[in-house]
């Protein structure tokens, strides 16, 4: 049986992760063995990629990110790597880098 449900979708993050050649760069120092380069040669790409999390902030605003984007991008890596049962590719960082300060719940969200 097919049960109709309303949902609200929502993007989650902070106005300042939202620079794409800056999360490119920061997965591939987190990464390591990436790289990133830019085809100064292609034409420019004038779509915006722009995320926008202000409705977030107007549901959630007690429950703001407060971890950096490198932790972030850390602690996604280790829990892809968990669940594709794989060792992550991390450079340099703890296992489970926001779990030393991010509360009870391990989501790195303020309360």
């Amino acid at each position: 049986m097919f049960v109709r449900r309303s949902c609200l979708v929502l993007n989650v993050g902070r106005a300042d992760w939202n620079f794409i050649r800056d999360l490119a760069d920061a997965v591939a120092s987190i990464l390591g063995g990436v790289s990133v380069s830019v085809n100064s040669d292609a034409a420019p790409d004038t779509r915006s990629y722009r995320v926008d999390f202000s409705m977030w902030q107007q549901v959630a605003p007690n429950h703001q990110p407060r971890v950096s984007l490198e932790d972030a991008i850390q602690e996604l890596a280790v829990n892809l790597a968990q669940v594709w049962g794989a060792q992550p590719r991390i450079q340099n960082v703890e296992q489970n880098p926001t779990q030393k300060d991010s509360g009870a719940d391990g989501c790195g969200v303020s309360r």
